[in-house]
């Protein structure tokens, strides 16, 4: 019975995995970005003139989300490769075709910095991690850390074989 279960309890686990990845990854990139953004006034080479209460509690939440998310790495790193990728993908083009990115979202661009602050800042931090190559450190980053712990836990899972083999065939 459990061995018609665990499949089932594995593409949940997957699905959380994912799902926990595609909110909490971009949920902890956007409040460390605006965090940071809030503590120096927007000059990143710049010293605050004050402590920014805000901002660093924005940086404590960027950092909890994205500790919960590769938490759930450890149960599942489908969720990972996901994001990983999907930020290399957004990224490349940024970086080997800047040309082209512009003339697509140079508009869309236009009209989110008009928009609202948040816009603004959405398409400011877009823009800098996009053109910087960030987006691919952080793609490349998380798709890494997505194979080592599917390793890590493979492995586990042989160790863990071997020794109920040693002891007795016990699976």
């Amino acid at each position: 019975a459990s061995a018609l279960s665990t499949p089932s309890a594995r593409a949940e686990t997957h699905w959380a995995g994912v799902l926990v990845a595609i909110v909490l990854f971009p949920l902890a990139w956007f409040l460390v970005h605006d965090g940071a953004a809030t503590l120096t006034g927007g000059n990143p080479s710049a010293w605050p003139s004050a402590a920014s209460p805000m901002g660093a509690l924005e940086i404590l939440g960027g950092t909890a989300a994205c500790a919960a998310a590769l938490f759930m790495i450890s149960r599942s790193s489908l969720g990972a490769f996901v994001v990983g990728a999907l930020s290399t993908v957004i990224g490349l083009p940024f970086v080997l075709m800047p040309g082209v990115v512009r003339s697509i979202l140079g508009p869309t661009v236009d009209r989110l910095q008009a928009h609202s602050d948040l816009g603004n800042a959405l398409s400011t931090y877009v823009m800098d991690d996009g053109l910087s190559g960030r987006f691919i450190l952080m793609g490349v980053l998380t798709i890494m850390v997505a194979v080592v712990a599917h390793l890590a836990r493979r492995a586990g899972r042989r160790d863990q074989g071997a020794a109920d083999r040693a002891r007795g065939g016990v699976h």
